[in-house]
C-alpha cells in the first residue's frame, strides 16, 4: 500500500482520525434511517482499542493505517450510495483485523 510507506503519524492518531470520520458517517446514516449496528459496534471497539500501547509504536501506526483509509472511503461513500454497503463492511472488517493484530502483540513500555 502506498500509505504504509508514508506513515507519519502514530497509530493512535490514525485511530482517532478514523473515529472522527466514521463518527460523522454514523450520524449522517442514522439521520437517513440506515441500519448501522455493525458500524456502531466497530466504533465502540475502535474507541476501546485507541489506548493500546502498541499504537504508539511504528508497527502500531502501520496496523492502524488501513482503518484510517477505510474510514476515509466510508466518508466518501456517503456521496455514492451504491458503494456504501461495501464501505461499511470494509470499515468493520478493518477494525476487526486491527483488534486481532493487537491481540497478537504485547508491548512493554519502559
Amino acid at each position: 500500500m502506498e500509505a504504509e510507506s508514508e506513515v507519519s503519524m502514530k497509530g493512535k492518531e490514525y485511530v482517532e482520525q478514523a473515529l472522527e470520520k466514521a463518527g460523522r458517517a454514523l450520524q449522517i446514516l442514522e439521520g437517513r434511517g440506515v441500519r448501522v449496528e455493525g458500524l456502531k459496534k466497530a466504533l465502540e471497539d475502535l474507541q476501546r482499542l485507541k489506548g493500546r500501547p502498541t499504537l504508539r509504536t511504528k508497527a502500531g501506526a502501520h496496523l492502524a493505517v488501513p482503518v484510517s483509509e477505510a474510514a476515509l472511503r466510508l466518508e466518501e461513500a456517503l456521496e455514492e450510495p451504491s458503494e456504501l454497503e461495501e464501505a461499511l463492511e470494509e470499515f468493520e472488517e478493518s477494525v476487526r483485523r486491527l483488534e486481532g493484530a493487537l491481540k497478537e502483540r504485547t508491548v512493554i513500555m519502559t
